[in-house]
C-alpha cells in the first residue's frame, strides 16, 4: 500500500521509527503491549520487542518486532521488520520512505503466509494499513 504524507520525510522518518507513535496510530485497530522487554524504547532499535497483540480489544496473541534499518545512509528510509507473530508463518513487512517535493511517499510492502488464513488475514491486513495511514496523516496533521 502506498500513501503521499503532506510532510517532509524526517519528521515522517521520526514518525514510523517511534514505537509510541505505533500504538497511536494502530488503535483501535490493533494494541501492542510490550512484553519483553518490558518498556519499548523511544526509538525502534535493531532488537527483537515482544508484543501482546489485541485486535478490537480482543486478545489474540503476541508479536515479536524485529526492526532493521538495511541502509541508514540512503536518501530513502527503509525500516524493515521480519518478525514473528504464531498466526503466521512468515511476516516480512518493509516500510519505505522517498521524498516528493514538500511530501513523502510512504510504502508499506508485507510478505506473509498464514496458511489457509491468508486471504481472510490479507483483507483485514489492507483495511489495518489503511487505518494506519490515515491516522499517520491526521498526526503529521495535527489531528491526532
Amino acid at each position: 500500500m502506498i500513501c503521499t504524507l503532506p510532510a517532509s520525510i524526517e519528521p515522517v522518518w521520526d514518525a514510523v521509527c517511534d514505537p509510541r507513535v505505533l500504538q497511536v496510530i494502530a488503535r483501535p485497530i490493533v494494541t501492542f503491549e510490550p512484553l519483553d522487554p518490558p518498556s519499548v524504547p523511544p526509538r525502534w532499535e535493531e532488537r527483537t520487542d515482544r508484543m501482546r497483540l489485541r485486535l478490537l480489544g480482543i486478545p489474540i496473541g503476541w508479536q515479536v518486532l524485529g526492526p532493521r534499518f538495511p541502509d541508514p545512509a540512503a536518501p530513502a528510509r527503509v525500516l524493515l521488520d521480519i518478525g514473528h507473530i504464531p498466526l503466521f508463518r512468515r511476516w516480512e513487512h518493509r516500510v519505505s520512505l522517498v521524498p516528493d517535493g514538500t511530501h513523502t511517499r510512504l510504502t508499506d510492502q508485507l510478505s506473509f503466509d498464514a496458511g489457509p488464513l491468508s486471504r481472510p488475514a490479507g483483507l483485514v491486513l489492507r483495511l489495518f494499513f489503511a487505518h494506519r495511514h490515515r491516522q499517520l496523516r491526521r498526526l503529521l496533521e495535527g489531528d491526532v
